[in-house]
């Protein structure tokens, strides 16, 4: 079923405005295919025999529906090749690559079926936008064509011709294909080896330079953003995030020199690096300034568009652009996809939901969304308290933060009390690291509200010291996970206000 959701979800990108799939519009959702189709579509049903059992009251066995699924499974191949892909809602690149691919189909298709004529003249105007374009594997199946029917026609000199450039494209292609190789390796290594970071990096460097020389002997544009890419993944792999923004700015300004090679995934690619080297580096008004081009680079919905919509939160929220975090998160939240993304995806969005809310109690933020106030129930959110999970640490400190904010907040000291006791055990027990010595500053501030009965004149008179700590970190990197939204100062100067005014009260 995932193969025809896949598949469906790109053909209808559009809405099917040109209708080649009749059954999904008014006229024919009462048809069996009409309500397969709506229903995958929809995400109604979650396995094909959920979809048997609808339409036909079997299973996923019964004869009818096998047929059934493979006419429509047949049918969306065939609506691929009639896709509208245009400018300006895709790129140039990706608008003459589907073309180009479409016309080498069409091309084969042609001269298999003994119109050689036509495929040849189709495959010649093919190659001189496939070449422009440097699609080096379009353009070497279109010469491979226009060699055979040179060699078929007995046109000795557009033979040699073709044979001559299908050589040079066969030694392209390899080194393009290397080039894939060994990025992608570097990848899986990075997430399944063992090798030290000496090691590592040494063969990064190794990799880094074989690709730097393939450079000197083609000109390809696969090559070029393929050195881009291995060294800004040298840079990220030393933490040096100084030079990973140097190197990101030169791939973009790389890609922008050269529109026609240009897709928006490559430019939110760099973009979206860019974005997270400038928040780990604390330059949240930078990162911030990115958000709008870096998430209309990606397809809406997709892992990337929210990883760079969770960024643009991040940033907006670390700035006190509350208005803006704001519609980022109903951006996310309220996208008709959003019910399909993984649990890990929910459960950050249902976090920075979280602390708006927080932001709002504190007085940092006005009330603006209901819908999402009434979305949030706080009396559910304290009663999730997280099991002391090692792999779920961060998340799980925020929880417990937030817990204890909202708790003193609501003037419940004992409670919060406890909170504050649960962050003490997790921050010793699973926040070691130096990356974290910001958190646990934070920690030691907040540890001093019960210390000192929730007193904001005490609070403000002792604990100069440990706040003159917590602001000797504010230039250290962020860990390679967020573990700050709202800045922790912010909080605990909102905390001391809320408390003050309670003591008044």
């Amino acid at each position: 079923m995932e193969f025809i959701r896949e598949i469906l979800r790109v053909v209808t990108s559009k809405s099917d405005s040109r209708k080649t799939l009749p059954e999904l519009h008014e006229e024919g959702e009462d048809q069996l295919s009409g309500r397969f189709l709506r229903g995958v579509l929809d995400n109604r049903y979650s396995n094909d025999d959920e979809i048997a059992l609808d339409l036909y009251g079997t299973n996923k066995s019964d004869q009818r529906f096998r047929t059934l699924k493979s006419r429509l499974s047949d049918r969306l191949l065939h609506a691929l090749l009639f896709l509208q892909i245009k400018q300006p809602e895709h790129s140039e690149y990706l608008t003459y690559y589907y073309k180009c691919t479409r016309n080498l189909i069409c091309s084969q298709t042609l001269m298999r079926f003994a119109s050689r004529k036509a495929g040849t003249q189709l495959a010649e105007r093919t190659l001189t936008t496939a070449r422009k374009y440097q699609f080096t594997d379009v353009s070497l199946s279109l010469v491979s064509l226009l060699r055979e029917s040179a060699g078929i026609s007995m046109q000795r000199r557009n033979f040699i011709y073709y044979n001559n450039l299908l050589k040079k494209l066969v030694d392209l292609l390899a080194a393009e294909y290397r080039c894939d190789e060994l990025y992608d390796s570097l990848n899986m290594d990075l997430v399944y080896s063992r090798k030290k970071k000496s090691a590592f990096l040494k063969q990064t460097a190794e990799y880094k330079l074989e690709i730097y020389n393939l450079m000197q002997t083609f000109q390809s544009h696969a090559l070029i953003l393929g050195y881009h890419r291995i060294s800004l993944f040298e840079a990220d792999v030393t933490g040096d995030f100084e030079q990973s923004i140097t190197r990101c700015d030169l791939a973009l300004k790389y890609l922008n020199a050269n529109p026609h090679l240009s897709q928006k995934a490559r430019i939110g690619e760099f973009s979206l690096t860019q974005m997270l080297s400038c928040l780990f580096l604390r330059r949240y008004r930078d990162a911030l300034s990115m958000s709008e081009n870096c998430i209309s680079s990606f397809i809406e919905a997709g892992h990337n568009w929210y990883l760079a919509v969770d960024v643009s939160f991040a940033s907006a929220l670390l700035c006190g652009e509350y208005g803006q975090a704001e519609t980022f998160i109903n951006l996310a939240t309220s996208h008709k996809r959003f019910p399909q993304q993984n649990e890990i995806t929910k459960e950050r969005w249902f976090l920075y939901n979280a602390y708006l809310n927080l932001a709002e109690m504190l007085g940092l933020k006005e009330r603006t969304d209901e819908k999402r106030k009434i979305a949030f129930r706080l009396s559910t959110f304290l009663n999730s308290v997280p099991e002391f999970a090692k792999e779920k640490k961060i998340y799980n400190v925020h929880i417990l933060i937030l817990h204890a904010a909202f708790l003193i907040a609501e003037g419940n000291y004992d409670l919060a009390e406890k909170r504050i006791e649960y962050l003490r055990v997790y921050t010793t027990r699973y926040l070691k690291e130096k990356d974290f010595n910001r958190t646990r500053a934070f920690l030691r501030l907040l540890s001093s509200f019960p210390r000192l009965g929730f007193n904001a004149q005490l609070l403000r008179r002792d604990n100069t010291k440990l706040l003159e700590e917590l602001h000797a970190t504010a230039n250290d990197p962020m860990p390679a996970e967020t573990n700050e939204f709202i800045p922790y100062d912010v909080i605990y100067e909102a905390l001391l206000n809320v408390v003050a005014k309670i003591d008044v009260e």
